[in-house]
């Protein structure tokens, strides 16, 4: 995820540089003297958990034949609208409300060499981020943003409880996310695209304990992931 970061400011600070020095022709001259404006994002999401494990685990070898706990990040998406309410000069609020499609895994390792286990947990939140953004200068048809807010989620998935055999772990269905990105604002010809990558993580504990073997050991369970976005406004 680094390494993805540092590539996507390098194209930023590359794009930017030949938005300012060479683009003449300035597109889309009127945009900030609308209030109110719409649009759709859609993206490529890294949703992990960060787990805090009980004092009782270190027994576990003994009673449970269970030597370790990880996590795993599965790739995902998320697509919506967009509305973006102009403040004033600098400020602007902005809320989606996104489908995210997610998926991450937590993996048991019992019977030290045996195959380890592994759970994965779908996701399919509804989420509502309330965002505060603010922009600098426009640069030509460019213009850097950040932006910091909340995001109340609630995750449908969650209310599934298939009775079956299958190993599994649930989850609460309701959380609340931290937010903080930065972005670069595209003035094209006939709309603006908004490049993006945003970090969120929950604020509450989303594990449902159950008395089994792979939760009895887990003390919570909070979210946290990155974002890459995709903005189309009018």
């Amino acid at each position: 995820m680094k390494k993805l970061t540092i590539v996507f400011l390098s194209i930023l600070m590359l794009s930017g540089t030949y938005a300012q020095f060479f683009n003449k022709s300035k597109n889309l001259p009127n945009y900030d003297n609308r209030i109110i404006h719409w649009g759709f994002t859609f993206g490529i999401n890294k949703l992990d958990f960060i787990v805090v494990k009980t004092q009782s685990f270190y027994q576990a070898p003994e009673l449970d034949n269970l030597y370790g706990i990880t996590h795993k990040w599965l790739p995902g998406g998320h697509l919506g609208p967009i509305f973006e309410l102009r403040l004033n000069k600098n400020f602007t609020f902005r809320t989606l409300i996104t489908l995210n499609f997610q998926q991450r895994a937590l993996i048991y390792y019992f019977n030290q060499g045996s195959a380890p286990l592994q759970i994965n947990i779908p996701s399919t939140f509804l989420q509502m981020p309330l965002l505060i953004k603010y922009h600098g200068v426009r640069a030509g048809n460019m213009r850097p943003y950040v932006i910091a807010g909340v995001a109340p989620t609630f995750d449908i998935s969650a209310l599934k409880r298939p009775q079956t055999n299958v190993p599994r772990v649930y989850l609460s269905a309701v959380d609340t996310y931290g937010e903080t990105g930065l972005g670069i604002d595209w003035f094209l010809q006939y709309f603006k695209l908004s490049t993006e990558i945003k970090f969120g993580r929950g604020l509450m504990n989303v594990l449902e304990p159950d008395n089994s073997v792979y939760t009895k050991y887990l003390q919570s369970l909070y979210s946290y992931y990155f974002m890459f976005s995709l903005h189309f406004e009018g």
